[in-house]
């Protein structure tokens, strides 16, 4: 039996977090998968999953090293930049998959981030992205072009609605966010964008569902929303174990990013039935578009602000893309297809 180790870099639960925990419970019985990333929130999820957990006080080459010694992988399948240099520093003789879930800005740059990676890219076997544009914007990425995987998150409506007992319930907010509070995530703009909202419907409701690493800059947020006097129209609920049951409450999805690999988080809004209004930026284009919600361009909030007025006023506008949200999600769903074409790809990496 092939043994692979999933190595990430955080110690919460969010998209690649998703990813992984994804691939380990669906793939079939030929593999023994164990997850490995610092201590912390992520602990709770993994042990409900029955998930063999290998925690580190913090990801560094002492604690990983001793980690990769104990469970001896035939394969690591390391998660984003950080995990994949360090296990490239570390893998023996072990096969080594680099998973990559986001196209950083500094990817097509030429600093030390992006050298770094090129590092790591050298000793792996395969590099999983999540959309093309990971691969066209990556400066260096014609040195390694014949490593490059692209394969969509693995995706399942099914699953996300058995965590809902009614997702067709009762509206309480008119607009949700699930995201980590992160300078990636762009919540200044959000904020901005209910601002703006507020000044044509005074009683609209916002809720952002997600933790942060960050304490002051999670601070810094909420002095913005005391600044802009938005305290009875924007509700930070931290952390949630179960965020679908609050995405399922509220009417429409709206992310504001910098930058995204795929848009997980726009997935699942989609299959609760939810339009979602989005940066146009990353492979969020491949999950979003006209028929279930908008692509707005950076900077432009009144883009964001004129698409959500549509949806809040104009009923027939706003069911047609709820329908056509569910719809698109069941396109999208791709479980079972991304399971057989990752068995295809651990099969040969594993006997090159």
């Amino acid at each position: 039996m092939k043994k692979i180790l999933h190595v990430l870099a955080s110690s919460a639960f969010s998209g690649a977090e998703s990813v992984a925990i994804t691939i380990i419970t669906n793939m079939n019985e030929e593999y023994e998968m164990a997850y490995s990333s610092p201590r912390g929130k992520i602990e709770k999820k993994l042990k409900k999953k029955k998930i063999t957990y290998y925690g580190m006080n913090k990801l560094n080459i002492n604690e990983l090293r001793k980690i990769i010694k104990e469970y001896h992988p035939n394969i690591i399948h390391a998660h984003d930049y950080r995990a994949s240099f360090l296990c490239a520093l570390l893998k023996g003789k072990a096969k080594l998959i680099l998973h990559i879930h986001n196209n950083a800005p500094w990817i097509k740059k030429f600093c030390l981030r992006s050298m770094t990676f090129l590092i790591a890219s050298k000793k792996a076997d395969k590099i999983l992205i999540v959309s093309n544009s990971i691969q066209n914007e990556y400066i260096f990425s014609k040195i390694i072009k014949n490593k490059f995987i692209c394969i969509d998150n693995p995706v399942s409506s099914k699953n996300i609605l058995s965590q809902v007992k009614n997702y067709q319930a009762n509206k309480k907010y008119d607009i949700c966010c699930t995201a980590r509070i992160s300078r990636v995530k762009d919540p200044i703009t959000f904020l901005n964008i209910v601002y703006e909202l507020k000044k044509r419907m005074p009683t609209i409701i916002a809720i952002w569902i997600g933790g942060s690493d960050d304490l002051v800059y999670a601070n810094s947020i909420l002095n913005e929303v005391r600044k802009l006097e938005l305290e009875k129209n924007i509700k930070f609920l931290g952390w949630k174990e179960n965020p679908y049951t609050y995405m399922a409450e509220s009417k429409i999805f709206l992310l504001t990013s910098e930058y995204e690999g795929y848009g997980l988080a726009a997935f699942e809004a989609l299959s609760l039935g939810l339009p979602c209004v989005v940066s146009n930026v990353g492979g969020l284009s491949s999950v979003v578009d006209d028929s279930c919600g908008k692509l707005c361009e950076k900077g432009n909030i009144m883009e964001y602000c004129n698409e959500i007025t549509n949806l809040l006023t104009n009923e027939d506008y706003y069911i047609n893309k709820s329908k056509k949200a569910i719809i698109k999600s069941k396109k999208l769903d791709n479980l079972e297809e991304y399971c057989t074409k990752l068995d295809k790809i651990y099969k040969g990496v594993y006997n090159d």
